[in-house]
C-alpha cells in the first residue's frame, strides 16, 4: 500500500508497414504510442494533485537486411517524444536507436554486436527513466556437437540527470551510472532436451549516488531438462 504509486496501467498501440525485397530483406517504418496511467502520487493542500502518467510517441525506421551470406543487420531508429502529466522536467524529445549485427564466419563460430541509445525506465517500475547508451559483444564457439562456449560482454551508461525528480528519491539511483558486464558460459548438451551450463561473471556499477556502486563476481551451475524435446 505505501508504494501503490508504482502501480500502473500501460496501453500500447503499434503499427507499421514493411517493404520486402526479392532477397527477403525488409525495410519499413514503425509507429508506436504508449499511454502510461499511474495513480495519483501527491496531493497538495489546495486539493490539486500530481501524478506520474505519461504519453510516449515513437516514429521509427527499421531494417532487417542480409549483408552477406554470413552476416545480417537488424535495427530500429527514429524520433521519440515523451510527455508527462506532471513534472515537465522529465519530458523528452530526441533520437533513439538500436542496431544488431550478426556474423557467422564458419558453421561453428559466430558473433553478435549490438549498440543502442534508448530511453528506458528503471526495471519498468517507475515513470522515472534514463537515457541509456551502450554496446555489447556476444561471441560463441561450438567446440563440438555437444559442447558450446559463449561470451557476453556489455558496457552501458545510464543517465538520469535530465529525467529524475524528487518523487522517486527513495530509489538508490545515481544520476550518472556506468554498468559493465562480462560473462562466459560453457554449455554441454549430452542429448536433446538435457542441458548442463556452467558460467562465470563479473558485474560492476560506478555511480555518483552517495551510497556508491558495487563490484560482483560469481559462478553459476545450471541443469535443465525439457521433456519431449527432439
Amino acid at each position: 500500500p505505501s508504494l501503490r504509486f508504482l502501480n500502473r496501467i500501460e496501453d500500447r498501440f503499434e503499427g507499421g508497414i514493411d517493404y520486402m525485397t526479392s532477397g527477403r530483406n525488409t525495410i519499413g517504418v514503425l509507429f508506436r504510442d504508449t499511454i502510461g496511467d499511474f495513480p495519483v502520487l501527491l496531493r497538495a493542500a489546495d486539493g490539486s494533485s500530481t501524478d506520474n502518467s505519461y504519453n510516449q510517441k515513437e516514429a521509427l525506421a527499421k531494417v532487417n537486411w542480409v549483408v552477406s551470406a554470413k552476416s545480417r543487420l537488424y535495427g530500429t531508429g527514429g524520433w521519440v517524444e515523451r510527455t508527462n502529466a506532471s513534472f515537465t522536467a522529465r519530458n523528452f524529445s530526441g533520437f533513439n536507436a538500436r542496431m544488431v549485427y550478426n556474423w557467422q564466419p564458419t558453421d561453428k563460430i559466430g558473433l553478435s554486436v549490438s549498440g543502442w541509445r534508448e530511453t528506458a525506465a528503471m526495471q519498468a517500475l517507475t515513470a522515472n527513466f534514463s537515457l541509456n547508451t551502450g554496446g555489447s559483444v556476444a561471441p560463441y564457439w561450438e567446440i563440438t556437437r555437444k559442447v558450446k562456449l559463449q561470451g557476453d560482454f556489455s558496457y552501458q551508461q545510464a543517465k538520469f540527470d535530465s529525467f529524475s525528480i524528487f518523487t522517486d528519491s527513495f530509489l538508490p539511483i545515481g544520476t550518472q551510472n556506468t554498468l559493465r558486464n562480462a560473462t562466459v558460459k560453457l554449455i554441454y548438451t549430452p542429448y536433446p532436451g538435457l542441458q548442463f551450463m556452467a558460467s562465470a561473471y563479473h558485474n560492476d556499477l560506478q555511480t555518483n549516488n552517495r551510497l556508491g556502486g558495487f563490484n560482483a563476481n560469481g559462478v553459476n551451475i545450471n541443469l535443465q531438462y525439457t521433456y519431449g524435446k527432439q
